[in-house]
């Protein structure tokens, strides 16, 4: 019988994803992807901007989001990100759009703040059209 935890993922609207039948999940942590199997050992860390694989006893599901934290434990972790979607909910219509915005943005030649929120909304948006394009069919 293959071990299997719980996985929750939270954003500040509700609640995205919440299972116990997870056998894997993969997130993309500030030093590069970041995997979790049952038992794991307590970690508590940083996300970035990527994408979410969960792999349970019955399949996968595939989600972006936009950064945040993960809080591991040996039966449990929890996702709390700043905005995330699952792969085949998301408007790829609505991200081209973002990501066209934020090139316009930055290249109007913003500085300080103002262009590090188009750039993070440049990043946020390629990031959703790659994870819509390689899970939707």
């Amino acid at each position: 019988m293959v071990k299997t935890f719980k996985v929750e993922i939270v954003t500040p609207e509700r609640v995205l994803f919440a299972a116990e039948d997870v056998v894997s999940l993969m997130v993309p942590a500030e030093e590069g992807y970041y995997g979790v199997l049952a038992g794991h050992a307590p970690f508590l860390g940083t996300l970035r901007p990527g994408e979410i694989s969960i792999r349970r006893e019955r399949g996968e599901q595939h989600f972006m989001t936009s950064g945040g934290f993960m809080e591991v434990t040996p039966q449990r972790a929890i996702v709390l990100s700043e905005g995330a979607e699952e792969a085949s909910s998301i408007d790829v219509r609505k991200a081209e759009d973002a990501l066209d915005r934020a090139r316009q943005k930055l290249a109007g030649g913003l500085r300080g703040v103002e262009r590090e929120q188009a750039e993070a909304a440049r990043e946020e948006a390629e990031i959703r059209l790659k994870t819509a394009r390689k899970y939707q069919k």
